[in-house]
């Protein structure tokens, strides 16, 4: 028997989708981080979003860059600098970004804690 995978689309469009991983659980963590951002972060979050759908890429590291850690996959970051800063954690799988969760931005030590947060939601998604 095949697991389903539970989704839900955040971004569409001619280069691919962004899409927000449901846990066994129920629970959506990108979900529920975007719901919790006031609407200046939200907002840039969503153009982000809409355009690394519409383009299928970001080029500017100050609103999207690799997390730079050993081991895979790939872990990518969203930024969003209203207030104290934000990340939505993304991972490309094949043509879509699938976003893991996000969270305020986090000092260096935890940078490492966040993308393994991220991989542990992904291959749970994925297995």
């Amino acid at each position: 028997m095949t697991k389903h995978r539970r989704l839900r689309i955040l971004a569409e469009g001619d280069r691919g989708r962004v899409i927000a991983v449901v846990l066994a659980n129920g629970t959506c963590p990108a979900e529920e981080f975007l719901a919790g951002l006031d609407a200046r972060a939200l907002a840039q979050i969503d153009a982000r979003l809409g355009r690394l759908t519409e383009v299928g890429w970001l080029r500017s590291p100050d609103l999207f860059r690799e997390v730079k850690t050993a081991g895979q996959p790939k872990v990518w970051e969203v930024k969003a600098h209203a207030g104290r800063g934000h990340r939505l954690y993304l991972i490309r799988h094949d043509t879509d970004w699938i976003a893991t969760h996000g969270g305020p931005k986090p000092s260096d030590r935890r940078v490492t804690a966040q993308v393994r947060r991220s991989r542990d939601i992904y291959l749970e998604w994925t297995t």
